[in-house]
C-alpha cells in the first residue's frame, strides 16, 4: 500500500514535468513527419519507416526514464522531503520500489501513447506498395492490403515490449545511481551505459579474457532487440510450414518471453543493490 501511494505520488509528479509533456510532443511530431516522408526503397519504405520511428520511440522513452529516474531519490534527499517520508513509518526499501514504479508509470503512459500513433501511422502506410493502384473492386488486392496491414501492424506490439523492457532496466539502474549522485551525472552515465549495453555482444565476441570477463555483469540490451526479425522478416502465422524470409509468431513471442526473464532478473539485481546503496546513505 506504501510502495502504490509513493508510486503514485512519484507518476503524478513525473508527468507534470514540462520535459515530459516537451518530449511526447516531440516523438510524436516525428513519428508523423516520417509517415510522409518517402525514403526511396522500391515498396519497402515500410520497412524504414517502422525501424526509424521505433529508434525515436526508445530514445524519447530512453531520455524521460533517465531524467525523472536520476531526480526520484537525490533531489528528495536535497529538499529534505526524504527526512519527511522517513519519519512516517516507511521503510527505505519501500521509497525505493515505490519511485521506480512510479517512473515506469509514467514511461509506460508514454509508451502506450506513441504506440498507438504509430499503428495508426502503419496501418495506414503499410499497404502503399499494394494500394497505389489497387482497384477497390478487386477483392484479392483488398484481402492482400488487409494481409499487410495486418503483418506490419502485429510485428510492432512484441517491439514495443521489448523496448518497455529496455527501459526497465536503463530505470532501475538510474534509479540505483541516484542514491548516490546527481542529476548530471546520473544522466551522463545512463546514456553512456545504453550505448555499452548495446555493445556488449560484440565486447564478449571481440575483446580480451578481462573484457569478457567484464562482460557478465553489464546488461546485454542487444538480447532484448529484435528489430532485425520484427522488420526484416515476414511473420508466420498458423502451424503451417515456413516459406522463405519467414519467421514463426509464436517464436517471436517465446524470444519476448525469454528477454523479459532476463530483463526481470536485471531489474531486481539493480533494486537490491539501490535499496543497499540507499540503506547506508544519509538523509539529512
Amino acid at each position: 500500500m506504501k510502495v502504490t501511494a509513493i508510486a503514485d505520488n512519484t507518476f503524478r509528479e513525473g508527468v507534470r514535468q514540462p520535459v515530459y509533456l516537451l518530449v511526447l510532443v516531440l516523438v510524436a511530431a516525428l513519428l508523423v513527419t516520417h509517415f510522409f516522408l518517402p525514403y526511396f526503397t522500391l515498396g519497402q519504405d515500410i520497412l524504414m519507416f517502422k525501424d526509424v520511428c521505433l529508434a525515436y520511440i526508445l530514445m524519447g522513452l530512453l531520455v524521460t526514464a533517465l531524467l525523472l529516474a536520476s531526480k526520484v531519490v537525490d533531489e528528495e534527499i536535497e529538499n529534505k522531503t526524504t527526512l519527511t517520508l522517513m519519519s512516517k513509518p516507511v521503510r527505505r526499501w519501500e521509497l525505493i520500489l515505490g519511485k521506480f514504479v512510479g517512473v515506469m508509470y509514467a514511461v509506460t503512459l508514454m509508451l502506450a501513447i506513441l504506440a498507438a500513433l504509430m499503428v495508426l501511422l502503419t496501418y495506414l502506410r503499410a499497404p502503399e506498395d499494394i494500394s497505389t493502384h489497387m482497384d477497390p473492386f478487386d477483392e484479392e488486392q483488398i484481402s492482400r492490403v488487409a494481409g499487410a496491414r495486418k503483418l506490419h501492424v502485429l510485428s510492432l506490439l512484441p517491439a514495443f515490449v521489448l523496448i518497455w523492457l529496455q527501459i526497465a532496466v536503463m530505470a532501475s539502474i538510474s534509479v540505483a545511481i541516484s542514491t548516490r549522485v546527481g542529476m548530471v551525472l546520473n544522466m551522463v552515465i545512463g546514456v553512456a551505459l545504453f550505448v555499452v549495453f548495446h555493445l556488449t555482444p560484440f565486447v564478449a565476441e571481440r575483446g580480451g579474457r578481462a573484457a569478457r570477463a567484464m562482460t557478465v555483469l553489464l546488461a546485454n540490451l542487444e538480447s532484448l532487440n529484435l528489430n532485425g526479425l520484427l522488420i526484416y522478416k515476414n511473420l508466420h502465422f498458423g502451424p503451417g510450414p515456413l516459406g522463405h524470409g519467414e519467421v514463426a509468431y509464436a517464436e517471436v513471442w517465446r524470444l519476448v518471453g525469454l528477454a523479459g526473464g532476463y530483463a526481470g532478473a536485471y531489474v531486481a539485481a539493480a533494486l537490491l543493490i539501490a535499496m543497499a546503496l540507499f540503506r547506508t546513505r544519509e538523509l539529512g
